[in-house]
């Protein structure tokens, strides 16, 4: 037995130096799905997809082997949408892009778009607006003294009864995040430019209703 086990000890010892001998592109990356945005404090970018007039970014699945071409999904972004764009890698972007539905997610090529900043400290103006992500919404308005209110509605299933949930009260912004309390239910916002990002504590509303999504005016 002693002759057999050897060289598995010495494969799995050799095997982090062979992971880091790897190109980027070869190793997989994790899922990027909606989580990815409101789970995790992210240093959150703009990406114009580049290209020339009608062409396509594709958006591909993560995990095992992914994202590559063999992971690409039917959904396409085209030159000069604008993408909210969460964790990168060497070749690889996860990407949120908002449309009439809700929003949809995946891994973008990072070639195929120009990254640039949000803004870390936007004005108390820059909240304000009818924020949607497919039924979801969330209104807000600038008050005097620095604070914000909001007052929000989400919605799951469908049917003539579906299930709700409301959010309502004021919150005062620092830099680009705010939080706002309505009983046991807490609503944390991160503006990052022509996004807004909710992550509620899942105490918001009826069972799988939730706030937690990224919305756009």
């Amino acid at each position: 037995m002693r002759h057999l086990m050897a060289p598995h000890w010495r494969i799995a010892a050799i095997s982090p130096l062979l992971a880091l001998l790897l190109p980027a592109s070869a190793l997989a990356e994790p899922n990027c799905d909606i989580s990815q945005f409101t789970s995790v404090a992210t240093a959150f970018q703009k990406g114009v997809v580049s290209g020339g007039k009608g062409g396509r970014a594709y958006f591909h699945n993560g995990g095992d082997g992914c994202p590559s071409e063999a992971c690409r999904r039917k959904a396409y972004v085209i030159a000069g949408d604008i993408v909210l764009v969460g964790s990168t890698s060497t070749d690889w972007t996860c990407v949120a892009f908002v449309g009439a539905k809700g929003a949809i997610t995946g891994w973008i090529a990072k070639d195929q778009l120009a990254l640039t900043a949000t803004n870390p400290n936007p004005s108390l103006a820059a909240w304000g607006g009818e924020w949607k992500s497919g039924r979801n919404s969330l209104s807000i308005q600038a008050q005097n003294g620095g604070s914000i209110s909001v007052n929000g509605l989400a919605l799951w299933g469908d049917g003539p009864a579906p299930r709700t949930g409301e959010v309502q009260g004021a919150a005062t912004p620092t830099g680009a995040r705010a939080s706002v309390k309505d009983g046991a239910c807490q609503v944390t916002l991160t503006l990052a430019d022509d996004w807004l990002i909710a992550s509620d504590n899942q105490q918001c509303g009826g069972l799988n209703v939730n706030f937690s999504d990224v919305y756009r005016r």
